[in-house]
């Protein structure tokens, strides 16, 4: 949907629309890199079945040894998004 489509749907000018969408924006930004831990570890763990291949990935944080986040998936691809 455009920016005019908004506008028009909801009855104010494209600029509204474009001056209300950047006073949301960092409501809404996903701000990762802020989220990890400065020195992480990560491992392939045995898992159960429904996890692909019966493996996983889990992630430490390297300094405290606390729990980061653990992924049921061993996909590259997902878990650059995590990382990304």
């Amino acid at each position: 949907m455009s920016f005019k489509d908004i506008a028009e749907l909801s009855n104010v000018s494209v600029s509204t629309i474009v001056r209300v969408m950047k006073s949301c924006r960092e409501a809404v930004e996903v701000k990762t890199h802020s989220n990890l831990p400065e020195h992480l570890c990560f491992d392939e763990i045995k898992s159960t079945k429904d996890s692909e291949n019966g493996m996983s990935f889990v992630f430490l944080d390297a300094k405290t040894h606390d729990f980061y986040r653990y992924c049921r998936w061993k996909n590259t691809t997902y878990i650059k998004t995590i990382l990304l």
